[in-house]
């Protein structure tokens, strides 16, 4: 395996982890509402 040293550059550590986890799953959260409202508003016509 090709290591270019790059793997501490691109994980995070400590709160920035926590703070990553968090907006990825407010975002996940977000998206499947709004794909739940759009379905339902277009299943209403």
């Amino acid at each position: 395996m090709i290591d270019l040293g790059q793997d501490n550059a691109w994980r995070e550590a400590g709160t920035g982890q926590w703070v990553a986890s968090l907006l990825t799953l407010l975002g996940w959260t977000l998206a499947t509402t709004v794909a739940a409202g759009a379905s339902r508003l277009l299943s209403r016509g």
